[in-house]
């Protein structure tokens, strides 16, 4: 996986006080690219990050809590750092020198995301210095790079009023992702309508053309897709050579699978969303999508583990298996606190604040998934002393400064998995299959995950606690998100003390 770190030029200007931030880009062996961003910043709001390791073999004391340290400090209390760090704005006085300095951290932010987006779309030949340069400057300073203006609007292709959008909305990094899905979802569409309809060789998706019976039949195209990959295989072989489903330079490409109706679903309101937004800001009149029900995401409810299932799994000896216990206590840590994996792979020592009214250490963060939701909701969440306990264990052993020593998301869900099945935690199940939309019998260790561990928090709550407000104050779902909503029919528990009450 492709990764960023930034570090502060040694050069300092003479009038401003001020240093450039530095960015290196690199993935393995594959490339290896260093380039200005072009953010300057005042030297003592940049701190770097300590190596634990190293700094306590020296025989030097770190101080509680402490992550990060700007080089002056280091050199005075002989701390080893990692040459990479991070803007760090502490000051509580909103000063313009503070409001800038948050600019330039949000600035640079934003130039990761940009630069991560920009990976997913590029051929992997093309990496280069130049190439980071360019998409740097391409970030900073897009007036440089839009050539479309409301004159040439008419003009505009389908597919670059697309992007155009996306540049103008700024999503976040999951939602531009989840969009260029459905761009090129709709490039094979346009091009298999061309190679197989006689009469439409000439078919070109335009905002302005587009109609109900189009978007009926990409729709179709979506359900359908697999299907027409059976029988056309050498058309299908040029269509995602030139249009994969997935853009990365990480992962291998995914194989075209039937798509479940909560994914075509989700991209139809993704193209509708689209559509609005055209009329919105007068691109075209044109309504497609006026008549048509696109229906709604179907979920089954929430599988998860009893908090009996929980400590099973937390107290099993797993000694003779210590790679599998690590991610075993990363896994009960995650019950514990209810954030989603990415979240938790995020997580320092900055992340807890002790709250002196309750004598209680305090978990919060920035939920990833909703930072650029309107209601936003930041977690706090009390740790409990197996959760503490959790992070003493780990402390100082994570190499970034994290909470705990983590693998890829990937690597982990395996290894909950295999944990379920030592601890003995393989009862059935009744799942939905998303594609299907049939009932299935599994065992729920198979299904074991980093988000059931996100579920078990939610259900165990919500059961305790029924209030989806104070729930969802500590999961960061989004008050009345759909998602959260399925918590409110956890199991027949819940019904038999409504029998209770009754009776």
């Amino acid at each position: 996986m492709a990764q960023i770190e930034i570090r502060l030029s040694q050069k300092v200007n003479k009038t401003t006080g001020r240093a450039e931030i530095l960015l290196r880009l690199y993935q393995g062996k594959q490339y290896d690219l260093y380039a200005k961003t072009g953010i300057f910043i005042l030297p003592r709001y940049f701190e770097y990050y300590i190596n634990f390791k190293k700094t306590e073999d020296n025989g030097v004391e770190i101080p509680s809590r402490c992550k990060t340290m700007n080089r002056e400090e280091a050199t005075k209390r002989n701390v080893v750092l990692y040459d990479r760090g991070e803007i760090v704005v502490n000051a509580r006085m909103l000063t313009d020198e503070v409001k800038y300095h948050k600019e330039q951290l949000q600035l640079l932010s934003d130039l990761k995301s940009f630069i991560l987006i920009a990976l997913e779309q590029v051929n992997p030949k093309e990496i280069s210095s130049d190439w980071l340069s360019v998409t740097i400057d391409r970030c900073l300073h897009p007036e440089k790079f839009i050539t479309i203006n409301e004159e040439e609007q008419d003009e505009t292709s389908f597919f670059e009023l697309m992007e155009l959008y996306l540049e103008r909305k700024k999503f976040s990094l999951d939602h531009t992702k989840a969009f260029r899905v459905l761009i090129r979802d709709l490039a094979r569409f346009e091009m298999f309508i061309r190679i197989t309809d006689n009469l439409r060789k000439d078919f070109k998706l335009d905002i302005h053309t587009l109609s109900k019976s189009d978007v009926e039949l990409f729709r179709d195209y979506l359900q359908n897709e697999f299907y027409y990959a059976q029988s056309y295989p050498k058309i299908f072989e040029e269509l995602l050579r030139k249009y994969p489903l997935s853009i990365s330079t990480t992962r291998k490409t995914p194989k075209l699978e039937v798509r479940g109706n909560n994914t075509v679903v989700k991209l139809m309101k993704k193209f509708k969303t689209f559509f609005k937004w055209l009329n919105e800001n007068s691109y075209t009149d044109n309504r497609p999508f006026e008549g048509i029900t696109l229906g709604s995401e179907i979920y089954g409810l929430p599988i998860y583990i009893s908090i009996e299932e929980r400590n099973q799994i937390a107290d099993f000896d797993l000694s003779s298996r210590p790679e599998l216990e690590v991610q075993r206590d990363i896994f009960i840590f995650q019950c514990l606190v209810g954030c989603r994996v990415g979240d938790l792979m995020k997580l320092t020592q900055a992340n807890m604040v002790y709250a002196n009214k309750t004598k209680r250490w305090i978990l919060t963060y920035i939920p990833h998934k909703t930072k650029d939701e309107k209601r936003q909701v930041n977690p706090r969440i009390p740790l409990s002393k197996r959760a503490l306990d959790l992070i003493e264990k780990y402390k100082g052993r994570d190499s970034e400064g994290r909470l705990f020593p983590f693998i890829s998301s990937d690597k982990y869900n395996e290894a909950i998995k295999k944990v379920f099945n030592i601890c003995g935690v393989t009862r059935n199940v009744v799942v939905r299959n998303a594609k299907t939309g049939e009932s299935e019998i599994k065992p729920i260790s198979e299904l074991a995950s980093s988000h059931m561990a996100r579920r078990t928090f939610a259900g165990a709550a919500y059961k305790k606690v029924k209030d989806p407000n104070v729930v969802a104050k500590m999961t960061g779902h989004v008050e009345g998100s759909k998602a959260f909503c399925r918590y409110r029919d956890i199991d027949d528990d819940m019904l038999k003390e409504v029998i209770d009450l009754i009776e």
